[in-house]
């Protein structure tokens, strides 16, 4: 929990690992077509701290660990996963970026977190592109 007192979250997110997605079982696989949320088995309130990114109930992040964040599908989360049954793999432009994960490059053991933040499933959309530049800037800030 971040120890300012008015301290507020960003936002809530999904998150998983790529060895979590990698290893979801076929049945979870199929039922994450229908709900993403399926594939992400950690969830909570995301804080962006100076020197720490927090995501509630799974762990906390040093901004040293990480080496890049970006926003994009992979053979891990591909567009027809976050697509799904309502479609979007197929979409083109905005409507095909919507449901692009941000990932977290981390140092040394090339872990890959996958984040998706305020994911509302009936519409597929997510805030990820603006969790994306928040981080590329708390990245990018003097240390």
């Amino acid at each position: 929990m971040p120890t300012n007192e008015e301290a507020h979250p960003t936002g809530a997110y999904l998150g998983a690992t790529e060895t979590e997605l990698l290893q979801l079982q076929s049945t979870a696989r199929l039922a994450s077509l229908v709900d993403q949320r399926k594939s992400f088995p950690h969830r909570g309130a995301l804080w962006i701290e100076p020197e720490c990114l927090r995501l509630e109930a799974w762990r906390d992040i040093p901004r040293s660990r990480v080496r890049q964040v970006r926003r994009d599908f992979t053979l891990t989360y591909s567009r027809l996963r976050a697509g799904g049954i309502r479609g979007q793999y197929s979409s083109l432009g905005v409507f095909g970026k919507w449901g692009k994960p941000v990932i977290l490059e981390l140092d040394e053991t090339a872990e890959r977190v996958y984040l998706l933040l305020d994911y509302r499933w009936i519409l597929g959309t997510t805030r990820n592109e603006q969790l994306e530049r928040s981080l590329a800037a708390w990245l990018a800030a003097p240390r």
